[in-house]
């Protein structure tokens, strides 16, 4: 336990790639291309 101080390490990972996701998808330069 003790060599784990930051167990919500995996879910601010995911939140990362969530957030890094829902950004591309929504700054992505092939939607406004598309447009």
């Amino acid at each position: 336990m003790l060599n784990k101080p930051f167990q919500p390490t995996n879910n601010f990972l995911d939140w990362l790639s969530l957030q890094s996701k829902f950004y591309q998808d929504t700054h992505s330069p092939q939607k406004h291309s598309n447009k």
